[in-house]
């Protein structure tokens, strides 16, 4: 379903505690089942919303109408600012990734704290410069590395945003990851995939289990790059 991933929990920085504080005092929790829509690109904004508990998947669409995963978002983590700014409709379809539940910020009491404390508004601009960064980030990605640069790139950047730290370096990715839904993230052929995969555990960098991934070695996978 997906080819690209993108995940990133440096942004969580960029809102303050007592902005995520008053947030949340003026949200109501939405629940969501799995795979249940939150918004869909074009649709209106009506607020900001905030995750809670579970995941969220930012997903967007290619040329080819082939959907992509651009983030996953974890809890603390805030989304769907830019409509409230820009007036204009959701740019991307936004998906619950499990069953989750999320903090919804309506727009009226969203414009209400940034009126008052207009000094919020720049941890929403450095929010959505990283966003930006990040995106850019993802475009070389796709245009200067190579499948097995890719494939290691996004297993590190998951290992460190979405990783439980095991024996010695062993780190588990807390995603539920089948070889399919790694290969659609990195835009390849699972079958292409599944070789590399198989190559780096005869190697000890990794070690493979259903829908499971658990990172055995940094510097191994770092080598590729």
């Amino acid at each position: 379903m997906a080819h690209n991933l993108l995940i990133h929990k440096e942004f969580l920085r960029t809102l303050p505690e007592p902005l995520t504080r008053e947030l949340e005092e003026r949200a109501v929790v939405r629940r969501f089942a799995d795979g249940e829509v939150v918004f869909r690109r074009g649709d209106d904004a009506h607020g900001l919303f905030g995750v809670r508990s579970g995941r969220v998947q930012v997903l967007g669409r290619g040329a080819d109408g082939k959907e992509f995963v651009l983030t996953v978002l974890a809890p603390g983590e805030w989304f769907g600012e830019l409509s409230l700014f820009d007036g204009l409709p959701r740019t991307h379809d936004n998906i619950a990734s499990g069953d989750c539940e999320l903090w919804f910020v309506p727009t009226r009491e969203f414009r209400e704290v940034l009126r008052r404390q207009p000094d919020y508004y720049a941890p929403f601009a450095e929010l959505l410069s990283h966003r930006v960064r990040m995106l850019m980030g993802l475009l070389e990605d796709a245009v200067l590395l190579d499948l097995p640069q890719r494939l290691a790139k996004r297993i590190l950047e998951l290992a460190g945003d979405h990783g439980a730290e095991g024996d010695g370096e062993e780190v588990t990715l807390d995603l539920h990851l089948p070889q399919e839904a790694l290969a659609a993230m990195v835009g390849a052929r699972r079958e292409a995939v599944g070789r590399h995969l198989k190559k780096w555990e005869r190697e000890g960098w990794i070690r493979l289990a259903y829908g499971r991934l658990v990172l055995c070695s940094r510097e191994g996978l770092a080598s590729v790059l």
